[in-house]
């Protein structure tokens, strides 16, 4: 699931020959070759915020080759019902480019175009989740570029998450205090052990809350 940053036919080509699934916004004026048009008279075109214009088999204009690339995709027009203001702003750059039809690109053939529309719309919760990775959690660096080294500090990242919403809702607490604290506790716990594995008494460093915690 991507936006319209991510448009080369290249990309599209190589996804598809990988065998995998993707679903993204193309610009209204890209060129194509409709082959099928999947619209029927039983086709829902109420697609919540949107309406449904066309949903057709096509092909992509290549332009490196000046031809259509033989690889088929599913194209879903839709219109917005509550249209915006399209007049140009004068001073471009300020705003984005407002438009009343969005134009959908995908290799699944099998959803319906409401389907279609509504995991797209999902897009923004995935923004949302990486931006929340990235700021809250820090996840900025690799610390490995190995598949496997990148899935173990994801997940590590994910279950760091999730003991902080524990401690953050067990406390009734913001997320960055509860962030804070749980560390905190976290780093006198781990000294806690350290004395005790080491033949400490964590009583004379005032840590007799943390005995329970310690494996025996």
């Amino acid at each position: 699931m991507f936006d319209r940053g991510l448009c080369a036919m290249d990309s599209f080509e190589k996804i598809s020959k990988e065998e995998a699934v993707f679903l993204c916004r193309i610009k209204t004026n890209r060129r194509v070759n409709v082959i099928e048009d999947l619209i029927k008279e039983d086709t829902e075109k109420d697609l919540q915020t949107l309406d449904l214009i066309s949903d057709q088999i096509v092909q992509l204009y290549d332009n490196k080759n000046n031809s259509f690339s033989p690889t088929l995709y599913r194209r879903v027009v839709c219109k917005r019902k509550e249209l915006l203001d399209t007049t140009p702003y004068k001073n471009k750059g300020k705003r984005k480019k407002l438009e009343n039809e969005i134009h959908f690109l995908t290799n699944h053939f099998e959803l319906s175009a409401k389907e279609v529309a509504a995991l797209y719309r999902k897009r923004w919760d995935i923004e949302v989740f990486f931006r929340f990775l990235k700021q809250e959690l820090h996840f900025k660096h690799f610390l490995s570029l190995s598949e496997n080294g990148l899935q173990v500090v994801l997940y590590m990242t994910l279950i760091a998450a999730m003991l902080v919403m524990i401690y953050k809702r067990g406390n009734d607490i913001g997320f960055t205090t509860a962030k804070r604290r749980l560390m905190m506790e976290m780093e006198s716990l781990i000294i806690a052990m350290a004395i005790v594995f080491t033949g400490g008494d964590i009583k004379k460093y005032g840590m007799v809350d943390y005995e329970r915690m310690i494996p025996k």
